[in-house]
C-alpha cells in the first residue's frame, strides 16, 4: 500500500518552498519562515531516493527523463520570460544577450550547480539535480548488478552523512568561526545536498523496518521539534544559510514519521493533500517559478505590481495558480501516457 503520510508530508513540503521563496518581506516574520520551511527540498530528495531504490533499472531512466523534461519545460518558460524582458528594451539584441549570459562558466556554472545564468531561476536547481540524481543511482545498480550484489546501502549512507558534513563546515562552520563560506550554488547542489539526501533515502527503503523499530513515535516527533529550534537558532547565528544541522535533523525525522505512521485518516482535506503530494508536487514546484518570473518580470503590469506590493497574497496566489496548472499538466500527461499505452509515474 502507498504511503499515504509520506504523500501528505510532500504536499506541505511543496507549500512551504512557495512560501520560502515568496517571503513576506515583513521583518520579524521571514526569519521563521526561513528557518522553518528548509526541511522541505531535503526531503524531497529523501522521498526520491526513498521511491528510486526499487524502481528497477527502466523505471530510473523513465524518472530521470520525466525530471529532465519537466526542468526543460520550466527553462524554455524561464528563457521566454528574458526574452519578453529583453524585447521591451530598444537596442538590446536577444541573441547578443543570452550569448553574453551563457558563458563557458554559465555552462560550467550549469554542470556544478544546475543554476541557470538568470534572477530568481536558481530555484529550478531542484529540478535541474533530479535527472543527475536518477542517472547515479542507475550506474550504481549496473555495476552492482555486474558484480552480483545489491546496492550497498549503508555504505552509501555512510557517504552520505559524510558529504552532509563535508557541506555543513563550508557553510555554516566557516560562517560560524568567522570565516568567508563559498558562494552558496557550489554547496547547495546535486553533489553535495541532492545526492546525500537522495542516498539516505534509499537506505530508509532498505531499512525502514529496523529503523522504525529503533525509533519511539516520542523521539521522532521531538526530533521534528529539536531539529526546527536548532534551525532557528542556528540562523540567528550564522545568517540566512540554505543548510543546518537542524535542517537535516528535522527532514529525517519528517521521513521517519512517515514510515512509522504511514496511514492517514480519511477526509476531504486529507485526501486531497495525499493527492496533491503524491501526483502534483513537482509539476507546482517547477511551475511556480516560472510564475515568480512572471510578477518580477512584468511588475510593471498592474495586476503583479499589485500583488507584489501586497507581500502576504502573493504566496497564496502564486500556490493556486501553479497548482491549477499542475492539474492541467497532470491531465495532459496521463492522456498522452493512455496514448502510449504507458502508466503514468508517481512518488517521483
Amino acid at each position: 500500500m502507498r504511503n499515504q503520510r509520506m504523500d501528505l508530508f510532500k504536499c506541505l513540503a511543496i507549500y512551504s518552498v512557495v512560501l520560502l521563496h515568496l517571503k513576506s518581506g515583513v521583518q520579524g516574520w521571514d526569519w521563521p519562515v526561513t528557518g522553518l520551511t528548509r526541511f522541505a527540498v531535503p526531503y524531497f530528495f529523501l522521498v526520491s531516493g526513498y521511491f528510486a531504490h526499487s524502481a528497477g533499472e527502466r523505471n530510473i531512466l523513465r524518472r530521470a527523463r520525466h525530471a529532465l523534461a519537466l526542468w526543460l519545460c520550466a527553462v524554455g518558460v524561464v528563457i521566454a520570460l528574458r526574452a519578453a524582458m529583453v524585447l521591451r528594451h530598444p537596442g538590446w539584441p536577444v541573441w547578443g544577450y543570452f550569448r553574453q549570459q551563457f558563458t563557458p562558466q554559465a555552462w560550467l556554472d550549469l554542470l556544478l550547480t544546475q543554476c541557470l545564468p538568470f534572477p530568481y531561476s536558481y530555484h529550478l536547481w531542484f529540478i535541474g539535480s533530479l535527472p543527475i540524481l536518477y542517472l547515479i543511482w542507475w550506474g550504481i545498480l549496473r555495476v552492482c548488478r555486474a558484480a552480483g550484489r545489491e546496492a550497498p546501502c549503508r555504505a552509501l549512507a555512510a557517504a552520505a552523512v559524510l558529504l552532509l558534513g563535508i557541506h555543513l563546515f563550508f557553510q555554516e562552520g566557516l560562517i560560524l568561526l568567522g570565516r568567508e563560506a563559498p558562494p552558496v550554488q557550489y554547496l547547495r547542489n546535486a553533489w553535495l545536498e541532492g545526492l546525500p539526501f537522495f542516498l539516505l533515502g534509499a537506505w530508509a527503503r532498505r531499512d525502514g523496518e529496523r529503523i522504525v523499530s529503533a525509533l519511539r513515535g516520542g523521539i521522532i516527533l521531538g526530533g521534528i521539534v529539536a531539529g526546527s529550534a536548532m534551525a532557528l537558532v542556528e540562523q540567528y547565528f550564522a545568517g540566512y544559510r540554505d543548510l543546518f544541522a537542524g535542517t537535516i535533523l528535522a527532514a529525517l525525522m519528517v521521513m521517519a514519521a512517515a514510515l512509522k505512521w504511514p496511514e492517514v485518516k480519511r477526509g476531504p482535506v486529507r485526501r486531497w493533500m495525499c493527492f496533491c503530494g503524491g501526483s502534483l508536487t513537482f509539476y507546482i514546484y517547477a511551475i511556480h517559478v516560472p510564475l515568480l518570473g512572471v510578477l518580477k518580470e512584468w511588475s510593471y503590469v498592474r495586476p503583479f505590481g499589485w500583488m507584489l506590493e501586497r507581500h502576504f497574497v502573493t504566496p497564496l496566489a502564486v500556490a493556486v495558480a501553479s497548482t491549477a496548472l499542475a492539474l492541467i499538466l497532470l491531465y495532459v500527461k496521463g492522456l498522452w501516457s493512455s496514448l502510449r499505452g504507458q502508466t503514468p509515474l508517481r512518488g517521483a
